[in-house]
């Protein structure tokens, strides 16, 4: 018995003195090739995740992560819900509402290189109720919102605005650029209308624009 541990002795320690040997003659080797060419790389450096060996010199195990870290994610609902204002407008209604207003404009003719154009603005005044008209003071900024977005409230407005355009021109007037828009007064809801337009004097035409006939295809003809 005492002869087996005297050979386990005897191996253990030549293992230890040949590990001793191996990581010296590693470091040796490796202080002996690792130049540093760079200030911050090494060539042939030692490993910085080799627990036997350790941590080379001016390496870290630790990290500085550069984004976010991680965080628990949510689960997503079952079903999510919206709701939505539809509006429902009476050209009727609108009608009337545009007969009965106000109409103020102001605007002149200027000499253009392309043309005499009319430059000019018309304001819509839409009264309250409490002023005469048919408008609710109440509702007031539902009326503005509704006449905003509405297409034939607003097409109204400006075929207003064009024709007083060219009665203030006093010739026929092309195609016509406006801009509305609608505001809150102290005596009711005001439609501005921002109008440019071509003027045309003196006996000068609008040209009206050609009709292109899309051509028939051609049919190939027969080898005989």
């Amino acid at each position: 018995m005492g002869r087996i541990w005297l050979i386990f002795s005897t191996i253990r320690g030549a293992s230890a003195k040949f590990r001793s040997w191996r990581d010296s003659t590693a470091s040796a080797q490796l202080d002996a090739v690792a130049r540093p060419i760079a200030t911050n790389f090494v060539l042939a450096a030692r490993t910085t995740y080799d627990p036997v060996r350790g941590v080379s010199r001016g390496c870290s195990l630790t990290r500085k992560a550069n984004g976010p870290g991680t965080a628990k994610t949510k689960s997503l609902a079952i079903g999510k819900s919206r709701t939505l204002e539809l509006w429902q407008s009476a050209d009727y209604r609108l009608r009337e509402l545009f007969e009965a207003a106000d109409v103020m404009s102001e605007g002149a003719t200027r000499s253009e290189p392309d043309g005499a154009t009319y430059y000019g603005s018309t304001s819509v005044l839409l009264h309250f109720s409490s002023h005469g008209g048919a408008v609710p003071k109440e509702r007031a900024r539902e009326i503005a919102q509704l006449i905003a977005s509405d297409p034939h409230a607003r097409i109204r407005a400006i075929r207003i605005a064009c024709l007083e355009a060219q009665i203030r021109s006093g010739a026929p007037i092309g195609r016509v650029r406006a801009e509305l828009f609608v505001r809150r007064d102290a005596r009711g809801i005001r439609v501005d209308v921002d109008v440019e337009a071509r003027v045309f004097k003196n006996g000068e035409r609008p040209r009206t624009p050609r009709k292109v006939e899309p051509r028939s295809p051609k049919r190939p003809s027969r080898a005989s």
